[in-house]
């Protein structure tokens, strides 16, 4: 049965077909002092190459959740920000939601018979919500 282990020398996995395998076939033909064939060698290199993507890949996926938690955390100061300005805005012009609210009701163009002062009065009014 074929498992994956983790050679005993250079700790990296390899395909295992009987069960005390604890070497590499690289490892393994390096113990007993064999002549590596170029596919060995070709072997060897492209395991080195996976062993280093995997690790740059490890790194991007750590900077990308610390990228994702400092969004996280921008968009939450964002939002906080808005707020504030909103509250500040209502304070500065003395006109929270309700005063808007009702004002347009008293202003409204269609209580002034579509005067053109009722309909700009109305728009600079929602515009301040």
């Amino acid at each position: 049965m074929k498992e994956i282990k983790d050679c005993e020398v250079c700790e990296l996995p390899f395909v295992s077909e009987r069960e005390w395998e604890k070497l590499c076939l690289l490892c393994w033909k390096e113990s007993r002092e064999y002549k590596l064939t170029k596919g060995d060698l070709a072997f060897r290199d492209m395991r080195d190459e996976y062993v280093s993507l995997e690790q740059s890949f490890s790194e991007l996926e750590d900077e990308l959740k610390a990228l994702q938690e400092e969004r996280d955390k921008l968009r939450a100061a964002a939002k906080k920000l808005l707020r504030e300005a909103k509250a500040s805005r209502e304070e500065s012009s003395g006109l929270s939601k309700d005063r808007v609210k009702d004002l347009v009701k008293l202003c409204h163009p269609d209580k002034h018979k579509g005067s053109e002062l009722a309909e700009a009065m109305t728009k600079w009014l929602l515009s301040q919500r």
